[in-house]
């Protein structure tokens, strides 16, 4: 039995279900049986219930309002909460709400955010690639940097040779060597020039134990005493300059002593004077600010005595030729005295020309003829004495 709104009650379905079988005729077999009678149906309408209501005791029915709204749900709609109209005196069971759980991301916590469709996973290699590029530009760089620029960046490299020294404050600025062309002197039409045999040595070593400053290295093709002075003319200089001359024939061999000693003396330098000295000898310039003078050092060949030698010295002195040992014209003559150099006894004879003394002088084996005192003075210390 179900109740009704007025507190009666509502037959049941299975009680009204077995009242419609009680009151339903026995079906028929058809042997012996009356025909079956009409079943009488009543169709239900809203007054028949309403009249059956009363006759139970119910009142009569009347539409259903709604409580009040319950606090804090003011303004909520059954969509926004999803509320259920639950009619009076029923009791309804509060089941609570438990939401899903987020699943739970790799690093800790919930992951709330929706999952989209699955991305590709990024690949590892990526910086990898871009520190190797990284080092490649580099590197590149760097041998732009060290190896290509300074090819295009670089000046050219200067003549060591004709570089100046840089100046020190205080001091006289040393001067610049020049270096001296080696040019074949160009034969000339000179009745003094005479063509002769040609007297060389296969190598030249110097007797200098201190080198020139210049060594001026000169191939000839004709042997005059012009031949000889004419690539001498050399610019005077503010600092004295030391050069070692050498002579070379056409087959660049170097000349003899006996070959150029008497083209400037002819009648003392002898082939009986010649002889006594080693054809290798050491012929020099000295160019100060009064001019460029000459000289040469001849030793003695060993075995050859050495007094005999110095006696016939003394011929020189009446040399009428002495003045072919001068570059330019030494002025007038004056006489022979004794005199010095580096406490080495020498004989010289001085001109009227300011430098030009012309003087002999024996060190050991070596004799030294120049035509400047200050001269052979250089040559004996570059000779080591």
């Amino acid at each position: 039995m179900e109740g009704n709104n007025n507190g009666g009650t509502w037959p049941s379905p299975q009680d009204r279900q077995n009242q419609d079988w009680k009151n339903t005729p026995a079906i028929g077999t058809g042997e012996g049986e009356s025909p079956l009678m009409k079943q009488q149906t009543d169709v239900r309408t809203m007054s028949s219930d309403a009249s059956s209501i009363q006759q139970t005791g119910g009142g009569a029915p009347h539409p259903y309002t709604p409580g009040s709204a319950p606090m804090g749900t003011k303004g909520s709609t059954p969509s926004e909460k999803n509320d259920q109209i639950v009619p009076p005196g029923i009791a309804v069971k509060d089941v609570g709400f438990t939401p899903p759980t987020p699943p739970v991301s790799p690093k800790g916590g919930s992951d709330s955010s929706p999952k989209g469709p699955d991305m590709p996973k990024k690949s590892g290699k990526g910086p990898f690639i871009a520190g190797l590029v990284f080092v490649v530009v580099v590197g590149l760089a760097a041998i732009g940097y060290f190896f290509v620029y300074p090819l295009f960046s670089n000046p050219p490299a200067t003549d060591q040779q004709n570089a100046t020294p840089p100046a020190d404050s205080g001091e006289q600025n040393a001067p610049v060597i020049p270096v001296e062309p080696v040019v074949p002197v160009i034969p000339q039409e000179n009745p003094t020039s005479t063509p002769v045999s040609v007297s060389t040595n296969e190598i030249h070593s110097s007797f200098f134990k201190t080198p020139a400053d210049i060594v001026f290295d000169t191939k000839l093709t004709s042997f005059g005493i012009s031949d000889l002075k004419q690539p001498l003319s050399f610019t005077p200089t503010s600092v004295p300059l030391m050069r070692e001359i050498v002579w070379k024939s056409e087959n660049n061999k170097p000349l003899s002593f006996a070959q150029v000693a008497p083209t400037f003396l002819p009648t003392f330098f002898s082939p009986s004077i010649t002889s006594s000295f080693d054809p290798d000898f050491t012929e020099f310039s000295y160019t100060d600010s009064s001019g460029t003078w000459l000289g040469f050092v001849a030793k003695l060949k060993d075995g050859i005595t050495l007094a005999p030698v110095q006696d016939s010295m003394s011929a020189m002195q009446n040399d009428p030729d002495l003045v072919n040992l001068f570059l330019n014209d030494p002025g007038a003559v004056g006489t022979w005295k004794d005199g010095s150099v580096l406490n080495h006894a020498t004989s010289e004879i001085s001109f009227s020309k300011a430098g030009s003394t012309l003087s002999y002088t024996w060190f050991d084996r070596y004799l030294l003829v120049s035509t400047n005192l200050n001269a052979a003075k250089e040559a004996a210390t570059r000779l080591g004495y």
